[in-house]
């Protein structure tokens, strides 16, 4: 991984079974603290921009790198469609209809306990950075964290100013507390609309050989307030290329905060998590932005975790969902996880261990429920569940679309028939209609 110090540089093409088994690894170390955790929430990001799951504009060269020393998650879906929700399932390990926080200006209540929370009990020094403007201390989800930073000054603030602060609340902890683990969370908005010119643009047009004059373009549609579906197809296709000169910013941005991190010791013995709490639609479906549907664009995410010790890329193959992440951070730290919560612990696919399974039965295991916080209008999207590589949607109105994500990952197909025209089966569709009725707890209950 260019520009990494060494002992944070992935290890690119080495794959040994002791390594995929999760053998010789962070099982076999000494008795010592529980792990740091760096915890990076990219607001917007779409898994398909994410080199390791396809982006084939070269994006992401960083966390590409980074890929190949973790383990990465193929199916891995948001619980939720907006921001503040999410968030609220991420530290709770509860679904937004289970915890309450359906909207943006929703408060957690008291009494549900909270990822924070249960680290800090155990001796964690907490930190919450977030350049989400509308997040404030009467949401709630706060709870648990020794210090929450939200930047309100300006409409977007950049990981370089987070990452800045997080840096010296960092070095602050550590002197004073310099045996204490740490949970650091950076909430970061560097992909979320506007989408301005960044100064990596000239380097995703040169990529795409778009012609530079473009840019003046580019730079009347950066500086219009327009509706995305109202635009010309050229429009929305420059609109496109905004976007992903802003993750390409951000790729280049991480690369340099966690060079940072490095230098600081911190990464050699952290359980890195890089994901995303929605993504965002460009059109994909006839629409704009996130928050108006549960197509794979907007809540299918990147994830990537990575473990203490890993060298050796993991490729999980389950269908997950992000209130697993609580109770599997929990459990790779050694703490209890509260009975509250409603996800379940994936450190064994962070070993590796699920492998003997993918061999008896090939293809995506588990289940996975999102829904809108805020629902209403004839025919819009409300819940989904996906189990295995069927997805089953459930509109305000009480219809149903099911699509075989195998066949049809585009979702074109309403009816799941593609080319092989076996699947589902009547018993498959029924167990994915007791899956929506019964909501996220059924991904609790059974993820077979």
């Amino acid at each position: 991984m260019a520009g990494a110090s060494p002992s944070f540089a992935a290890v690119a093409g080495v794959v040994s079974l002791l390594a995929l088994a999760g053998c010789g690894s962070d099982e076999e170390r000494p008795a010592k603290r529980p792990p740091h955790v760096v915890f990076v929430l990219v607001d917007g990001l779409r898994a398909d921009r994410v080199g390791w799951y396809g982006g084939g504009a070269g994006l992401t060269p960083f966390l590409d790198g980074l890929a190949g020393s973790s383990s990465i998650f193929w199916h891995a879906y948001t619980p939720g469609d907006t921001t503040v929700p999410v968030l609220a399932s991420l530290f709770t390990s509860r679904f937004p209809s289970q915890h309450g926080v359906d909207s943006l200006t929703a408060r957690l209540e008291r009494r549900q306990p909270t990822l924070a929370q249960a680290l800090r009990e155990a001796g964690y020094a907490t930190a919450f950075f977030s350049a989400h403007p509308l997040l404030n201390a009467r949401l709630g989800l706060g709870r648990g964290f020794e210090l929450g930073r939200v930047y309100y000054e300006v409409r977007k603030q950049r990981v370089t100013r987070l990452g800045t602060d997080a840096l010296a609340w960092l070095d602050r902890t550590r002197a004073a507390r310099p045996e204490a683990p740490v949970f650091l969370f950076l909430h970061l908005m560097d992909v979320h609309e506007p989408w301005g010119l960044h100064p990596a643009l000239a380097t995703v047009l040169e990529r795409r050989g778009e012609a530079p004059e473009q840019l003046g373009k580019l730079a009347e549609l950066a500086a219009r307030d327009l509706r995305f579906a109202a635009m010309s197809s050229e429009e929305a296709e420059l609109a496109r290329v905004l976007y992903d000169a802003e993750v390409a910013g951000l790729d280049g941005a991480l690369r340099n905060l966690f060079e940072e991190l490095d230098a600081r010791g911190i990464l050699s013995d952290a359980i890195v998590v890089v994901t995303s709490d929605h993504g965002t639609e460009l059109l994909d479906h006839g629409g704009r932005g996130y928050g108006h549907a549960l197509w794979d664009e907007l809540i299918r995410v990147p994830l990537l975790v990575k473990r203490p010790g890993q060298l050796a890329r993991s490729d999980v193959d389950e269908v997950v969902s992000l209130v697993d992440l609580a109770p599997t951070l929990l459990a790779a730290a050694g703490l209890p996880v509260p009975p509250a919560f409603q996800g379940r612990s994936r450190v064994d696919a962070l070993r590796g261990r699920s492998w003997l399974r993918r061999l008896a039965e090939p293809g995506p295991h588990g289940t996975a429920y999102s829904e809108r916080a805020v629902q209403g209008g004839a025919r819009q999207h409300a819940r989904a569940v996906i189990h295995r590589s069927g997805k089953l949607i459930e509109s305000s109105d009480g219809a149903h679309e099911f699509y075989d994500l195998a066949s049809d990952p585009a979702e074109r197909r309403p009816d799941g028939l593609g080319p092989r025209d076996t699947f589902p089966t009547r018993g498959e569709l029924e167990r994915l209609r007791a899956e929506l009725a019964r909501g996220g707890i059924a991904t609790a209950v059974d993820r077979r």
